[in-house]
């Protein structure tokens, strides 16, 4: 039983200091529970951090505890940074090559030697984006590699040189395969065979002799009225037996287009190109006189006779990378070499 002076201390208290008891110790109580949840918390996160260290170090992976290192095992920051960096290394490459070709192209053939430079710079590219997907692939899955030892950033292969051929010896009825020997940077017609199964003889695009040896004509040397000249005669269509009948184009000279053929790829409307189509013709054969070129053996100039230097070349279209280009007899500021191979 309350006596009557705790009854009027009850009913004389005011109810909103009692309201604000009871919040202060909700409140009270609902910080300690976040408190202790917290601590708890950090508790176990040091927990579980130093069972981390514990077995990475009893693994062996380091010496000594590297914290970043047991965030992240590869640095994938540095490892693009050195790929984006060999990138301008060798897009400087590729520009380079291709100004230093691009200003040395002067004269007659100015426009097909920026065509060259112009595909070098490509396939120089082509290779530089070869490397540097590789690169970064390797990036991708956490290896690095020394640019040294990848496959895809190796540098092309010179082209082949062809100064050591064998000593061919030019002598009248004998028959011999002719190569283009427009070797210059950039190109791909070096080192191309002739065919002459038609009017028009056409320079092949295959580097494989063996296959489409079918579709390469030899050319027989016939002696001219001057020692060291010669007239180039078609062998398509020529009886392998003199008891056997002749296909027309048999025995057909080299000389110059007839009137009304098509000009040379390079020439253009209002300049002298000096420039004339070849072709086989039936009559008015032109001679031409073979002059071996110096170290090498299996290498000749070949000159129209009674022309001013006019030489036995070939002319490339302004699309030299899916045209063929024509054979030609012109005036040239540099030499043109053919690559004779005999038939046995």
């Amino acid at each position: 039983m309350m006596s009557d002076d705790e009854t009027k201390l009850l009913v004389s208290e005011d109810p909103s200091k009692r309201a604000e008891s009871g919040f202060q110790q909700q409140h009270c109580t609902w910080r300690r529970a976040i408190v202790a949840c917290v601590v708890g918390l950090t508790f176990a996160a040091l927990a579980i951090g130093f069972q981390s260290i514990r077995s990475t170090v009893a693994a062996g992976r380091f010496g000594s505890f590297d914290g970043a290192a047991v965030i992240r095992d590869f640095d994938y920051s540095r490892c693009y940074n050195a790929v984006f960096n060999e990138q301008l290394k060798l897009s400087k490459v590729c520009k380079n090559t291709k100004s230093t070709m691009w200003n040395a192209c002067t004269g007659k053939k100015a426009l097909t030697c920026k065509s060259h430079a112009v595909r070098t710079y490509n396939d120089c590219n082509t290779a530089q984006s070869k490397c540097i997907r590789a690169m970064r692939n390797l990036c991708y899955k956490k290896k690095e590699t020394p640019i040294s030892e990848l496959s895809e950033c190796q540098k092309p292969e010179a082209p082949q040189s062809f100064s050591g051929g064998p000593d061919v010896k030019l002598l009248a009825g004998k028959s011999y395969r002719f190569f283009s020997m427009a070797c210059n940077v950039g190109s791909k017609w070096c080192n191309k065979a002739v065919s002459a199964q038609s009017q028009k003889p056409q320079i092949l695009p295959y580097d494989d002799f063996q296959l489409h040896e079918y579709m390469i004509t030899p050319l027989k040397l016939e002696m001219a009225s001057q020692t060291g000249e010669f007239y180039i005669k078609k062998t398509y269509g020529c009886p392998s037996l003199p008891t056997l009948p002749t296909i027309p184009p048999c025995s057909t000279s080299l000389s110059f287009a007839p009137q009304g053929a098509p000009k040379c790829p390079g020439a253009t409307k209002g300049k002298d190109y000096k420039c004339e189509r070849a072709a086989f013709v039936a009559t008015s054969p032109t001679a031409f006189n073979f002059t071996n070129v110096l170290g090498k053996p299996d290498h000749f100039n070949i000159v129209a006779a009674g022309t001013q230097g006019w030489q036995l070349s070939t002319d490339e279209p302004k699309d030299c990378v899916r045209k063929r280009p024509v054979m030609t007899i012109e005036h040239l500021e540099k030499t043109y070499e053919w690559r004779l191979e005999p038939v046995n």
